[in-house]
């Protein structure tokens, strides 16, 4: 998956950053010129901040897993979650979900990873059925300084902070 801008008053599209390995999870949070966003692969998620140019900037490692084993030996396919795009706030700390439901923030300056003791929203495959949307994921929101909000596809809300500030 491609992060990519967007035009809007020439009505062109231009890719900026390409994913090396797995995908990029948005929609991405902008501060200034730096989109922040989740990365996955099959074993891990981390935060991906990613400059004007194109460039990874940042990368943050937030969650790891075991690799799926397929019955073939080969590559395990990349399951796309629902899944929250990021917040960033003005002093460059960003709030996420994971794909596995951990909850937490990146401290701009440090890159230190702070996250919540429990698991705010549970992952959970959508159901597919046909003739019905996606189960949606979970949603951010912001909630004063050094705080956010959490809405769960349950209907579960939870305001987080506030957390550490930098």
């Amino acid at each position: 998956m491609d992060l990519v801008a967007v035009d809007l008053a020439r009505g062109t599209t231009m890719t900026r950053s390409t994913a090396a390995v797995g995908a990029y999870l948005g929609p991405p949070a902008m501060r200034g010129g730096t989109a922040f966003l989740l990365g996955l692969t099959p074993t891990s998620s981390s935060l991906v901040a990613i400059d004007p140019g194109g460039e990874v900037v940042g990368d943050v490692g937030l969650t790891t897993n075991a690799p799926p084993v397929v019955p073939d030996g080969g590559p395990p396919p990349l399951v796309i979650p629902p899944h929250a795009g990021v917040l960033v706030d003005a002093a460059g700390t960003v709030a996420f979900i994971a794909p596995d439901g951990q909850t937490g923030v990146v401290h701009g300056r440090s890159g230190t990873v702070e996250l919540v003791s429990d698991v705010v929203c549970s992952r959970s495959m959508p159901v597919a059925r046909p003739g019905f949307p996606q189960t949606p994921g979970p949603s951010l929101a912001p909630a004063g300084q050094n705080a956010f909000v959490v809405a769960c596809a349950n209907g579960a809300l939870a305001r987080i902070g506030p957390y550490k500030g930098e």
